[in-house]
């Protein structure tokens, strides 16, 4: 018998879908809408990006890109703290492009961590790791 998820687990999963989905729709302002003001991202191929108003330029920049198709975050395993106000999320990413761009498909692993804010989970860090190549 498998054991139903948390509904903390429920939460975020349900959070990281519906980021998913505002990407691949190319919306900026839904991409960053789960994300602390004050959220720190470490992409795989850059410098850190600091705080919700510039991850959201960084996506609209992305979005920009004709050939850019959507980033993708699977969570794996969602840890929630003994607090359980915070939870650690792990799990594979990838970011797809047009097949003509000559873009490979990036992927890699990432680190997310939440906290509950106001009765909502919301993304303070996240951190993608590249596949070794």
């Amino acid at each position: 018998m498998i054991a139903a998820a948390a509904p903390a687990e429920t939460a975020i999963r349900r959070a990281r879908d519906q980021s998913n989905r505002r990407i691949a729709a190319h919306d900026a302002d839904g991409a960053v809408a789960m994300m602390a003001d004050a959220v720190l991202v470490l992409p795989s191929g850059g410098g850190p990006i600091s705080g919700r108003a510039a991850v959201r330029a960084a996506f609209a920049a992305g979005f920009a890109d004709p050939d850019f198709l959507t980033y993708e975050r699977r969570p794996e395993r969602i840890e929630l703290a003994p607090d359980g106000l915070s939870a650690t999320e792990t799990g594979r990413w990838r970011g797809l492009w047009k097949p003509r761009s000559g873009q490979p498909t990036l992927s890699g692993r990432y680190t997310a961590r939440w906290r509950q804010d106001g009765g909502s989970w919301i993304t303070l860090s996240e951190i993608f790791e590249p596949e070794p190549a």
